[in-house]
């Protein structure tokens, strides 16, 4: 198991084909903003994460399959409630990190829904495992009234609303 920026209770999806590691960190390129949040885990942190450079390794534990590491910035800490976290509260962190892509418990923007979903739900991915916990969760706003996200306004608000939808 690659370990994410928490320590998971369950197993992170991490063992990719070539190509659906491909599909994913070009869908990282154009989506940089994540959030790193086990879903399964109950209160565990969540972060609001910028991509800033991918490169497809061979997976540790399945010399088969291919796993996506990542240099990110960290934007800030959200603010956890009991359904997840919190859309309009979170602590800015100005800090980096490098860790391994997990298909389940990294979270994108889904431009259709507006909600961030796990990754596996927006790039084919083959699940090896059918156990999923919420699924979907709040996507953070920069535009807080006492808490706030840094990162140039969230790069002036994901780029007018997320990336040119």
């Amino acid at each position: 198991m690659c370990l994410s920026l928490f320590t998971a209770s369950a197993d992170s999806w991490d063992n990719l084909t070539e190509k659906e590691a491909a599909k994913t960190a070009k869908y990282l390129k154009k989506n940089p903003y994540i959030l790193d949040y086990c879903d399964c885990c109950g209160g565990s942190d969540v972060y609001l994460l910028k991509v800033v450079s991918t490169e497809i390794v061979q997976c540790s534990w399945n010399k088969e399959h291919k796993s996506i590491k990542v240099k990110v910035e960290k934007i800030a800490k959200l603010e956890t409630t009991d359904v997840g976290p919190s859309k309009y509260r979170a602590e800015p962190i100005n800090d980096s990190e490098e860790y391994t892509i997990s298909m389940n418990y990294t979270f994108g923007y889904d431009k259709k829904m507006r909600w961030a979903v796990p990754l596996f739900k927006l790039v084919d991915y083959n699940m090896y495992d059918d156990h999923v916990c919420k699924g979907a969760t709040n996507y953070p706003e920069p535009t807080l009234q006492n808490g706030t996200v840094i990162n140039a306004d969230y790069k002036a608000w994901y780029d007018k609303r997320i990336a040119k939808k």
